[in-house]
């Protein structure tokens, strides 16, 4: 079984030992599910990055952004914040980006 790529732009092949972080730099994005080489993942629409203070959650964070708190976590995936971690902003309802 194959899959038929007809917009390269859209779509990204992961490489051979090509990392999570590397990965979701490239994308802008967080990426789920099983990471092996050679998979494709569809290009989302790239949002915000947040580098964590000291003494930030994800309330303040969601506060200070004006985005909504759930949606920030479940974008993260829930993980434990701590300073300088990268956390994944939603995009606004406009499309822009934070």
């Amino acid at each position: 079984m194959f899959t038929l790529i007809n917009e390269h732009g859209k779509y990204l092949k992961v490489r051979r030992g090509q990392s999570l972080s590397e990965l979701e730099n490239e994308l802008g994005a967080p990426v789920a599910g099983e990471l092996f080489a050679g998979r494709i993942i569809e290009r989302g629409q790239r949002c915000g990055v947040y580098i964590v203070k000291p003494l930030d959650s994800y309330k303040v964070i969601a506060e200070k952004l004006g985005v909504d708190e759930g949606e920030l976590r479940k974008l993260n995936g829930d993980k434990r914040i701590y300073p300088k971690l990268r956390l994944f902003v939603p995009c606004t309802k406009s499309g822009a980006s934070i």
